[in-house]
């Protein structure tokens, strides 16, 4: 008797698994079509940009090779602000 409940428990177990692993699957498959859509829309706004004569960041300036490895220089500074000055009003 304790022998069947355990194996019903365990088969129990496996179908939860199963069912998680299936679900999984559907949302990887729904993130790589995602990705995909993303890299052609990426792919398309990186053709206007290179053709429109306004545009200001050369090759050189963005590597656009890999979308992982896109480095773009700003003017951000990571740490502690510097100090300000006051200025003091007299009434």
């Amino acid at each position: 008797m304790l022998l069947t409940s355990i194996r019903k428990f365990n088969y129990f177990q496996y179908q939860l698994l199963r069912e998680e692993i299936e679900k999984l699957k559907e949302e990887e498959g729904n993130l790589i079509k995602e990705n995909k859509e993303l890299k052609e829309k990426w792919r398309g706004m990186r053709a206007i940009v290179g053709a429109s004569p306004s545009s200001t960041l050369s090759s050189a300036e963005v590597n656009t090779d890999s979308v992982d490895n896109m480095e773009v220089e700003t003017g951000l500074f990571i740490g502690p602000p510097e100090p300000r000055q006051s200025k003091k009003l007299h009434p």
